[in-house]
């Protein structure tokens, strides 16, 4: 299958709460990092390099666009675009999505930033300094720790395309001579710097889905049966008929509230001095 087909933009709805709230479920989690210090001085501190880097690699997952069909039509979506869909066109005025639309703004924002980085690459004894957004190169970074050279074709590529835009003129070989000491760069230095941030942001936007899908969930209404059983009938986005969405839609709502504590308690307020670079 080369890419995923959607009936209507109810199915998208019901795929993307459940993905969504899915994915953020398990970054935003104790098994990932905790929260040191305190308000407004804090910090998310992950309990190893590998948690770190499965985190990131997470994360471009849910910002990274995928091509699918939606009616008939060809879009590019990531997870994190349907958030903004839901916030902007499909419920543009709905108020209980406010603090994800918010959330959502500020994250996309900071994600498509273009920042400078400079870098010593050892093999080419030059110092190289860029501009590139923070998207493109937390792209770099995931796959970089994904993938040995042999599939990095992509991103050299990439790379490449970045260093020309910055009047940085390298062939082939030379790009790939910067890629270990660019990621150490990336990796180590400016998304370490940035890690409690990234966690704070991402904790606001899944805080602001929870909201959403609590709302939702609250609109359910309850349907004694003879036997003593409590079923729920809910309401559907208008749209959505088939039954395998359907399914994945009420499951979100019935499984995925989750008590704002839950969320809260691992939503670092980041000191300021986590913000100034990069």
């Amino acid at each position: 299958m080369n890419n995923l087909n959607l009936n209507n933009y109810g199915e998208f709805e019901a795929l993307i709460l459940y993905e969504a709230h899915c994915y953020l479920a398990e970054m935003i989690h104790v098994d990932f990092y905790e929260v040191h210090g305190t308000k407004p001085h804090q910090r998310a501190v992950f309990h190893n390099t590998l948690v770190y880097d499965l985190f990131i690699i997470k994360m471009v997952e849910l910002i990274s666009p995928s091509s699918i069909t939606i009616s008939g039509e060809r879009k590019n979506f990531s997870i994190m675009d349907g958030m903004g869909w839901l916030c902007f066109k499909q419920y543009p005025k709905l108020r209980t999505l406010n603090k994800l639309r918010t959330s959502y703004t500020v994250f996309n924002k900071w994600l498509n930033e273009e920042i400078e980085i400079s870098f010593w690459c050892a093999l080419l004894k030059r110092k190289l300094t860029i501009k590139v957004e923070r998207n493109k190169i937390i792209n770099w970074s995931a796959n970089i720790t994904k993938h040995t050279p042999f599939r990095l074709g992509l991103v050299l590529e990439r790379m490449s395309k970045i260093y020309k835009k910055n009047n940085i003129h390298l062939n082939e070989l030379e790009v790939l001579a910067t890629k270990d000491d660019l990621y150490q760069k990336i990796r180590d230095d400016v998304l370490a710097y940035h890690e409690s941030y990234i966690v704070e942001m991402l904790g606001n936007v899944f805080y602001g889905l929870n909201l959403y899908v609590k709302y939702r969930s609250k609109q359910r209404k309850k349907i004694y049966l003879p036997i003593g059983l409590i079923a729920h009938n809910v309401k559907y986005p208008k749209s959505l008929k088939n039954d395998f969405y359907k399914e994945l839609y009420s499951t979100t709502l019935a499984f995925k509230c989750y008590d704002d504590e839950r969320i809260l308690s691992y939503i670092p307020s980041t000191t300021k001095y986590l913000k100034m670079r990069y």
